[in-house]
Parts: C-alpha cells; sequence; structure tokens
C-alpha cells in the first residue's frame, strides 16, 4: 500500500517538475539523486523523516485527546454546578449561560444565548441592573448586587449578582458571572 502511494508521489513530483529536475527552486528538491550522493543514504534519511513524523503526529493526537478530556470536564462543571454562570458581552447580550441558570429562569439554554439578560430582569429592576453594569464597567472590580428576576411562567425570583469583568482572548468581550 505504502509503495504505491510512493510511486503515485513520485509519478506527481516527475509530473510537476521542470526539465530541470527542480520541484521547487526555493529548496532544490530534485527528483532524481543529485550526482555524489547514495540512493540508500537518502531512503535512511526520508525513512528517519518519516519515524519523527509519526512521532509528532501521535503526540498531537494525546494532547488533542487531553484537550477533549479537559473540556468535556470544563463543561460538566461549569454546567451541573449548583450556582447559575452567565456570560454577557459589553451590552448585556447572553454569549454563554450554565444548565442550572436556565433552570432557575425555567427555559432553555438555547432560548438565553444571544439574547440581552435584561429580558428576564424585572421592570422595577431595571436600573439597578444597568447600574451594576456600569459600575462593573467602570471601576473594572467586582460589583454585587440583588435583581429580581422573571421566568419564562411569569413567577420571580431574586438572586445576588457578583459579577466581575474579564477578557474572553477568543471573542475579545467582557463578561459577567453570577
Amino acid at each position: 500500500m505504502n509503495q504505491m502511494k510512493n510511486k503515485n508521489s513520485r509519478r506527481k513530483i516527475q509530473r510537476t517538475a521542470p526539465a530541470g529536475g527542480s520541484v521547487d527552486g526555493k529548496t532544490g528538491f530534485s527528483s532524481r539523486p543529485l550526482a555524489g550522493e547514495d540512493p540508500r543514504q537518502l531512503i535512511h534519511e526520508l525513512q528517519i523523516f518519516q519515524v519523527e513524523l509519526e512521532l509528532q503526529n501521535d503526540e498531537l493526537r494525546c494532547t488533542q485527546q487531553e484537550l477533549m478530556e479537559f473540556k468535556i470536564h470544563y463543561t460538566q462543571l461549569y454546567d451541573f454546578t449548583p450556582v447559575g454562570y452567565v456570560t454577557l458581552d459589553a451590552n448585556g447580550k447572553i454569549l454563554n449561560a450554565n444548565l442550572t441558570l436556565a433552570r432557575m429562569l425555567e427555559t432553555e439554554r438555547s432560548a438565553l444565548i444571544e439574547r440581552p439578560l435584561s429580558d428576564h430582569v424585572l421592570p422595577r429592576d431595571q436600573d439597578i441592573y444597568y447600574l451594576h453594569l456600569q459600575a462593573l464597567f467602570e471601576s473594572k472590580k467586582r460589583q454585587i448586587c440583588d435583581l429580581k428576576m422573571k421566568k419564562r411562567t411569569g413567577s420571580t425570583l431574586t438572586r445576588n449578582w457578583k459579577a466581575r469583568l474579564f477578557r474572553n482572548p477568543s471573542r475579545r468581550k467582557p463578561g459577567t458571572a453570577p
């Protein structure tokens, strides 16, 4: 199987190589051995290079597996903690919310994402909410307030919100966590 791949690769190289035998002027790679070079030595070097690439590939696979396990662990911690968490952008739009917060508001998490958190704050507490966010962005220090929230069913709940500012390097947007 590998021999067939190698033959096909050599044919492609020979078809794309200019008349002088050089595949690319930058590397000087040639489809035929240079005078004075031992083809067996070149094959040996290529085999060593192949082994090194396979080792690097194995290492990358292990790292990818570890990252996936870490992501699963983090997601479970985030979603199943007994505290509701939400990540907001600078305008108060929900970027992410955990399952606990969705249960508290008696709604689906997907119904929260990309919606303003203010949609769930009672009208009489809207000013408290906006002043809370304003103080957070101005002071860049942890802020605490009590907000009355409305559930999907229309009932209310009062929650103590603890917010802190952080930068998410992948989104470059500030967020808060209750």
